[in-house]
């Protein structure tokens, strides 16, 4: 077990426990809406391979730098990226 960062309380482990248990759920439930409420309005959210993180290459897969553009990226998950979810059977 890994030491706990100096100044941080059990109590902040467990709220971030929370945050990263609702984030994962409002994702995996499509609650896209909400899921934004997490970010402020200043902040970056960045997803990188792990195989990139490994060998410590920065390049990602999706980089919003702020709140407007993972707004944007919601939008287009919405409206742009239309897929029939139910195999069509010949």
């Amino acid at each position: 077990m890994t030491e706990a960062a100096a100044g941080s309380s059990a109590g902040d482990r467990f709220a971030l426990y929370d945050l990263f248990a609702v984030y994962g759920a409002l994702i995996d439930a499509a609650e896209f809406d909400v899921w934004l409420s997490l970010f402020a309005a200043t902040c970056t959210y960045h997803i990188v391979p792990r195989e990139n993180y490994e060998r410590g290459l920065p390049a990602g897969l999706v980089y919003c730098d702020s709140r407007a553009v993972l707004e944007d990226r919601i939008r287009a998950l919405r409206e742009a990226n239309k897929y029939n979810s139910i195999p069509t059977v010949i």
